[in-house]
């Protein structure tokens, strides 16, 4: 699901304050979130790592949460999945940047010339707030076996 975002700051506040909370947040031991997820974020039906400030985001979230996979879905592509979201579980909003065609462009009277681009906001869920997924491929292995394997 998508929402358009009417202002730009609320969708920055929201992820400043995200990140701004985990720093505050501090840990007693701190393990930086990519160590504790293997892998990039990425999203379970297209296969496609997810990118820049997401990638940051869901790492965060993952490691907050204690999740143990990189794979993040919408609600609806859960659904689709056959894998319905547990009822109480929260999303996590990521952004979703997309260039405007020229014509759409036109229709803005403070787009800068050139390039214009417009952010939507989405939310989803990482694998362990659903029902019945089973990751792809290998199993996790715990953080000692990774460091031995490499």
């Amino acid at each position: 699901m998508s929402q358009p975002i009417h202002s730009k700051n609320d969708l920055y506040c929201s992820i400043t304050q995200h990140i701004a909370s985990a720093i505050e947040a501090g840990a007693e031991t701190f393990t930086f979130p990519w160590h504790s997820v293997p892998g990039l974020p990425q999203n379970i039906t297209s296969g496609r790592s997810y990118r820049g400030i997401n990638t940051l985001l869901l790492w965060l979230t993952g490691h907050s949460k204690g999740y143990a996979t990189p794979y993040w879905a919408t609600f609806k592509q859960w659904r689709e999945l056959g894998h319905p979201v547990r009822k109480g579980e929260k999303s996590t909003t990521i952004v979703f940047w997309k260039q405007l065609t020229p014509g759409a462009q036109a229709e803005s009277e403070d787009a800068p010339e050139g390039r214009a681009f417009v952010a939507r906001a989405y939310h989803v869920f990482n694998a362990a707030q659903v029902e019945g997924f089973t990751p792809p491929g290998m199993p996790v292995l715990p953080e000692s076996e990774r460091i031995a394997r490499a």
